[in-house]
């Protein structure tokens, strides 16, 4: 991460407001849902380490009971929300992780 001003996080061209629930890219503001913004926000939360499926859910679906399909397609939507820049996210294996330097 470049940097994390209380609650905003940057990380590249990147600014991360999870209490304004707002990811923006040179300041122009990304359309992402909520379910893959909270994904988002999990993996920011733990830069460079690898988050389980299982953690991610519990995360972002709290009590529900969701199927690993749910997850695979809200992870879809991150690297679309930026066409412009390739992903830093990785996933396989029911783990995800980002880079500490960027994470779409």
């Amino acid at each position: 991460m470049n940097g994390s001003h209380g609650e905003t996080t940057s990380f590249g061209p990147f600014r991360l407001s999870p209490t304004k629930r707002q990811i923006e890219r040179d300041g122009v503001p990304l359309a992402l849902g909520d379910r893959a913004l909270d994904i988002l926000i999990a993996l920011v939360e733990h830069p460079g380490e690898v988050v389980s499926q299982r953690d991610l859910i519990a995360h972002v679906w709290r009590d529900l009971v969701v199927s690993p399909g749910n997850l695979r397609v809200h992870m879809s939507a991150l690297p679309r929300a930026d066409r412009h820049r390739p992903t830093a996210i990785g996933s396989g294996c029911g783990r995800a992780s980002s880079s500490s330097n960027a994470a779409l």
